[in-house]
């Protein structure tokens, strides 16, 4: 039996899919390798099937059917401190990308529905016919 994992921080997918709510977006921040100062947003976020705020953004010919719409409420910088403390960017706390499963891994290990090959052969199936 697997331990039962710990709920997610912020607002789940589920919260923000509610028709009636407007959810809080937990911040997000964006880094720019090898710099240390780290921008951050904060808002609200919607669901939206509204094809006039979706047009636009079709790819390869294909419309969305609902898109993620952001209300940014707060922008601000943040200092580097924590992220030089982290050391993030130095090449010798790196882990090797190996060291990590696969995609096709944890989906077959998640999800107990199919074998490691079987999900690999579907998200290389996907990356060919459903790209967009």
């Amino acid at each position: 039996m697997r331990p039962a994992a710990p709920p997610p921080a912020g607002p789940s997918l589920r919260a923000i899919l509610v028709p009636s709510a407007r959810r809080i977006v937990d911040g997000h921040d964006y880094y720019r390798r090898g710099t240390s100062v780290t921008l951050r947003h904060d808002g609200r976020a919607v669901v939206t099937t509204d094809s006039a705020l979706l047009s636009g953004t079709e790819a390869n010919g294909k419309a969305p059917r609902a898109g993620l719409l952001v209300t940014v409420e707060e922008v601000m910088f943040q200092c580097g401190k924590a992220l030089k403390r982290s050391k993030l960017w130095s090449g010798k706390y790196r882990i090797e990308r190996s060291a990590f499963p696969s995609l096709d891994q944890i989906i077959a290990e998640q999800t107990g529905q199919c074998s490691v090959e079987e999900a690999d052969a579907k998200i290389a199936s996907d990356y060919v016919h459903k790209l967009y």
